[in-house]
């Protein structure tokens, strides 16, 4: 899921399993009027940040996920 609700400013990537908390966290951050981009696993935000290492202003991860937790 991904919000533009920081224009010009870099997403937070929020890097988690369960479905019902990467929409929880988002809607959070948008209330802070914050974008996020989410993926399932580490895997998933490792490839990403390896297509664009400066992507993201932070991430925020789960420790334990299935694939590669944080």
């Amino acid at each position: 899921m991904t919000s533009d609700t920081n224009s010009g400013k870099k997403p937070i990537l929020i890097v988690e399993d369960l479905a019902a908390n990467r929409e929880l966290f988002s809607l959070q951050l948008q209330q802070f009027g914050l974008a996020s981009q989410s993926v399932r696993n580490g895997r998933e935000a490792i490839e990403l940040l390896e297509a664009d290492p400066d992507a993201f202003s932070m991430i925020l991860m789960d420790l334990q996920m299935p694939v590669m937790d944080g």
